[in-house]
């Protein structure tokens, strides 16, 4: 059970690094279109 078990933790957690990887993106996106008018 527990090798069926880990995978399923281990997904959620990749979900969550992708999800911070997109946030990062788009935060870098925002900053580069304000700085030139900064």
């Amino acid at each position: 059970m527990q090798k069926v078990k880990l995978p399923l933790t281990l997904d959620p957690v990749r979900t969550a690094q992708k999800n911070a990887s997109i946030m990062k993106v788009s935060i870098l996106l925002i900053w580069l279109s304000a700085s030139p008018i900064l």
